[in-house]
């Protein structure tokens, strides 16, 4: 009889530390599959990130490094000297207005199709990152509004002849859509792990 009892606890103990162990290992996979869930949807997350950064960075220089060349500061010299020497003949004005109204043109022009692209960035984001893209998209499109009024005074007004108040909000929104974007990579650095 004892060694019936003996018997039936070796086999509970076994039943127990058998059941135990396939509890334990269903959770090690289940954990398993969710850091590879995890780590997959990271993945995906930095090369849409990625992408979409590198698109808005490359739109971004291009307009700076197009206005700052050495073409367009050799314009602006004569310019200035044309506007110094015969105060009333403004066609080098024109002409240098013509083409950076062009340059601010074709930048909101890209600007507004990356705007489009953000709904691919809107499927792997995080809600946090989710948030400030709405935001993002709001103030880039006051932004370039903003820019386009502004651009529009400069150059069809003539030098010197704008009015501040655009400048200012022209100004202030680029510097809001400044801020956003910094908050934007700082929450898709955290959303891909990097913090």
């Amino acid at each position: 009889m004892v060694g019936y009892f003996i018997a039936a606890v070796s086999l509970l103990v076994n039943l127990v530390l058998y059941y135990l162990k396939y509890k334990a290992d269903r959770e090690l996979v289940n954990i398993k599959h969710q850091y590879e869930d995890e780590k997959g949807l990271r993945e995906k997350r930095y090369t849409v990130y990625k992408e979409y950064l590198t698109k808005l960075d490359t739109i971004n220089s291009t307009l700076y490094l197009s206005q700052n060349s050495d073409k367009m500061r050799k314009k602006a010299a004569e310019v200035f000297e044309q506007v110094k020497s015969n105060p009333n003949n403004f066609d080098k004005y024109a002409e240098l207005m013509k083409e950076q109204f062009e340059l601010i043109v074709d930048w909101m022009k890209e600007n507004n199709k990356l705007l489009d692209e953000i709904n691919a960035v809107k499927l792997v984001s995080s809600k946090k990152v989710f948030d400030i893209l709405e935001d993002y998209q709001r103030i880039t499109k006051e932004s370039l509004e903003a820019t386009a009024g502004f651009t529009f005074e400069l150059a069809f007004l003539g030098p010197g002849n704008f009015s501040i108040d655009s400048m200012l909000i022209s100004t202030k929104k680029y510097e809001e859509l400044q801020k956003i974007k910094l908050d934007l990579e700082r929450a898709m650095r955290e959303d891909i792990g990097i913090s």
